[in-house]
């Protein structure tokens, strides 16, 4: 499905399940290693470090070919529910049956590249001062390629990014600690209720209107 947006000042987020697909493949000794990863949990954009302080995952289990986890990084502000300063979102594909493995993803498009036996991603966007009662953002760019290091399994995991966005910037940073597993839709405390909430009424998001 091909993914359509518009930027502008301020964008308003809709309710439409998302695909996007392009960049290059890992390589074939990529899949299954543990990458060394030290977490600084932040990332940087556009030369401003922001700060990374909760993490969930998504588990969508086996799809024929791939086992597929989708990981949310995230800074909450501490007085405002309603504002989620940072939310990072990658959708992640590793070469395996039974669970998740760790490993260096790497940006393909699926649909026109041979990804059998690779870890790769084809969807990711970033998000700042999203607000979820209004459902709109004040930037939200799109991953268009690069690679992603995860180290960890179960509920434990360490992320390292390198990404390029649609705007032409750069996304890098990493993160590391004990990720809550969230069941999409579930009305829930913490961050799968932050995480349900802002997925029930924007997202994954393939649209963008001024």
């Amino acid at each position: 499905m091909q993914q359509l947006w518009k930027q502008s000042r301020k964008i308003t987020l809709l309710l439409i399940v998302a695909a996007l697909g392009v960049g290059g493949c890992s390589k074939d000794d990529d899949e299954g290693i543990e990458p060394d990863i030290n977490p600084t949990n932040s990332l940087v954009y556009k030369g401003h470090t922001y700060r990374l302080n909760d993490a969930g995952y998504s588990d969508y289990g086996f799809d024929g070919s791939h086992y597929n986890q989708e990981f949310y990084l995230f800074q909450f502000a501490e007085d405002d529910d309603d504002n989620v300063p940072v939310h990072l979102f990658l959708d992640l594909y590793s070469a395996s049956e039974q669970t998740f493995q760790q490993g260096i993803f790497s940006f393909a498009d699926y649909e026109a590249e041979d990804v059998t036996g690779k870890h790769y991603f084809d969807d990711g966007y970033l998000i700042l001062n999203m607000r979820i009662s209004s459902a709109d953002a004040d930037e939200i760019a799109f991953i268009s390629g690069g690679t992603v290091k995860v180290a960890g399994s179960g509920n434990n995991y360490k992320i390292e990014f390198d990404l390029m966005m649609n705007n032409g910037e750069s996304v890098k940073g990493s993160y590391g600690g004990t990720f809550e597993r969230v069941a999409p839709h579930a009305a829930q405390s913490g961050v799968q209720g932050k995480v349900s909430q802002w997925m029930q009424k924007a997202g994954p998001v393939s649209r963008l209107f001024n």
